[in-house]
């Protein structure tokens, strides 16, 4: 069974009624008009919204205190939940990177949120603390306002949330 084309009669069969295709980037809306399957539907953007009286700068030392991380560290951060087995979120880029720049080692480390990381310190040379997953926003606040750069590689983003959340905390993004 050709499960794509499966896919595609089913859905020129269901969508029959005029749907309202709602993109949340222009890029998005754009391609959805560009779509054979969706050209004649109703299509427009409703931007992504931040809230920037939540997502904003805190005092670095008290949120790496939250995580139990050194004070004296600079931190560079990376996030790769769900992706073990995909480049999809460019851990492949960022591993490079780590492996190609030139860095003290003693003064830098990565926070990392997502799959297992603990190889990158063996193979890499480069202290890491992880954790696995955060789930409330304020821990997320927290992690952004503990890094001094956040490394957002992915090769496909429908929506960078991740990087403006943490532009909103003043932590430059890469």
């Amino acid at each position: 069974i050709d499960i794509s084309k499966f896919v595609w009669k089913r859905k020129v069969k269901s969508w029959k009624n005029k749907l309202n295709i709602v993109g949340v980037s222009n890029w998005i809306t754009e391609c959805a008009y560009s779509s054979y399957l969706l050209k004649d539907f109703n299509c427009q953007t409703i931007n992504n919204t931040l809230d920037i009286r939540f997502w904003k700068r805190e005092d670095k030392s008290i949120c790496k205190k939250y995580f139990n991380l050194p004070d004296d560290l600079r931190f560079i951060g990376f996030g790769s939940l769900g992706y073990k087995n995909t480049n999809l979120k460019g851990k492949d880029l960022f591993l490079s990177a780590i492996k190609n720049i030139s860095y003290n080692k003693k003064k830098i480390a990565l926070f990392t949120i997502g799959d297992s990381n603990s190889f990158i310190e063996n193979e890499y040379g480069i202290k890491v603390f992880s954790i696995p997953r955060l789930e409330k926003d304020i821990e997320i606040k927290k992690f952004y306002n503990c890094l001094d750069l956040i490394v957002v590689p992915s090769r496909i983003e429908s929506f960078g949330q991740t990087a403006s959340e943490a532009c909103a905390c003043e932590v430059p993004v890469v």
